[in-house]
């Protein structure tokens, strides 16, 4: 207690319940000391030296019971000052533990539940649609804000305090704009490539991307797969790559045929994203001479036509 008179430490086990009591037989004040630092070493070491032995087991479970999983919402709020562009957006769906509820009681209102179990578009984080294809559907559980019962609209003040604080929510259109996590632009699919330095251009960004990679995985024809362990990093990273060069691809050692290169975008909540480029690598002929490692004797850049300079972006990301 606060007159150091009383230091306590209760804990059990399925198998032996302890109570441990330190202090002075005529109930003077002790002059230091803590609950965890002398009933509590003395109650730990007793336990120890008491279940020697014995194998652990759980606690039995009273009938009446049941177990759920409940979201527990970990969130943080921006704080003036705070640059928001650096913040990163927040799931308060992402995290769960199993609680334990009385099997016949009543279950929560349906208004007052945060996440729901649904289907949404990941290019633009509304719900699934049957335009929806395949590679974009996300099933899982996500933030549905509450419907104002006469506008039958979400309720515009939790939106703006969601928005404020980057909490994501199905059917936020002002996060649409930025949902395309992972593409490819060059070399595009179906290209047919020389030997040399290929260069790869795409973006890897998006509001709530960590990180991504690149790889590329020889196949038998055109048109297969290949096992992930068949692929081959040729980079790593977990900087952003909005619209530009994610990579130099060389080509020189590999043998011809038909390859898939493969861009994996990690999101901190909706998982992966992956873009393909599915080319071929042709050999030159041996009377070509020696192609230059840029640019072929068409004026073509990897087997594509060379940028328009009128294209070419103010600023412009690379990786390293």
């Amino acid at each position: 207690n606060d007159e150091r008179r009383d230091f306590w430490t209760v804990g059990y086990t399925p198998q032996l319940v302890t109570g441990v009591w330190v202090g002075n037989a005529d109930n003077s004040p002790m002059t230091s000391g803590s609950s965890s630092r002398t009933a509590g070493l003395i109650w730990h070491d007793f336990m120890l030296a008491a279940h020697q032995g014995i194998e652990p087991t759980n606690f039995n479970v009273p009938d009446g019971l049941t177990t759920s999983e409940v979201f527990v919402p970990q969130l943080r709020l921006i704080r003036p000052g705070e640059d928001r562009d650096e913040f990163p957006s927040q799931n308060p769906c992402g995290t769960s533990i199993s609680e334990i509820f009385v099997a016949d009681a009543e279950l929560p209102a349906e208004g007052n539940r945060i996440c729901s179990e649904v289907e949404v578009d990941s290019r633009t984080f509304l719900l699934a649609s049957a335009d929806t294809p395949a590679t974009a559907l996300r099933e899982g559980y996500f933030l549905l804000p509450p419907i104002d019962p006469e506008t039958q609209e979400p309720v515009a003040e939790i939106v703006d305090w969601l928005r404020l604080h980057k909490v994501r929510f199905v059917g936020d259109q002002e996060s649409s704009e930025d949902a395309v996590f992972a593409r490819i632009d060059t070399p595009p699919n179906g290209a047919e490539l020389g030997t040399g330095a290929v260069l790869v251009r795409g973006r890897a960004a998006g509001d709530g991307v960590t990180g991504w990679k690149l790889e590329y995985a020889p196949i038998d024809q055109e048109g297969a797969s290949a096992p992930d362990s068949a692929f081959v990093e040729l980079i790593a990273i977990d900087a952003p790559i909005r619209n530009g060069q994610l990579a130099r691809w060389d080509t020189a050692a590999l043998d011809s045929g038909f390859y898939i290169l493969r861009l994996t975008v990690e999101h901190d909540f909706l998982g992966a994203f992956v873009a393909e480029s599915r080319v071929s690598i042709e050999e030159p002929p041996e009377d070509a001479g020696m192609p230059d490692s840029e640019a072929g004797a068409d004026g073509t850049l990897d087997g594509q036509p060379p940028p328009d300079p009128a294209d070419a972006e103010s600023t412009d990301d690379a990786a390293p």
